[in-house]
């Protein structure tokens, strides 16, 4: 698969934008992240304003493979770019979620449980069950 080979280090600015990224949180963000840190989703944990391939991601789950998006007031406008960086995130592996700054301020149960669901389905799909012995000739 294509996430499993080595990625390409960040650069030291993607670095240093995630640092400052996160230092620049907005009030949806810190919320999200309020109900992501600490393993609070099925003990997975979430990495926030993490670099990938040539982006920050808002959230990143590695055992999921999951990225989690929030779209708020600085994506008006660029649909096209959210839509092709998605598009590139995907091809590289990764699983993206979107959701709005509305959403997490109005229905924060309800955004969480759809990061639960999708983080219990891509890591089921990353980790499929194995089969339980055959009891052939018991």
């Amino acid at each position: 698969m294509a996430h499993d080979r080595q990625k390409p280090r960040p650069t030291n600015r993607l670095i240093q934008n995630a640092k400052t990224l996160r230092q620049q949180a907005t009030f949806p963000e810190r919320l999200l992240w309020s109900r992501l840190r600490r393993g609070q989703i099925h003990g997975h944990r979430f990495r926030r304003q993490h670099p990938i391939a040539n982006y920050v991601v808002d959230f990143y789950c590695v055992d999921a493979n999951l990225i989690i998006e929030v779209d708020g007031n600085s994506h008006i406008g660029q649909k096209q770019h959210d839509r092709d960086r998605q598009n590139h995130l995907e091809s590289l592996g990764y699983r993206v979620l979107r959701v709005t700054n509305d959403d997490i301020l109005k229905e924060i149960d309800s955004v969480v449980e759809g990061v639960a669901h999708a983080v219990k389905h891509a890591a089921d799909d990353r980790h499929p069950p194995t089969a339980p012995p055959s009891r052939e000739g018991s």
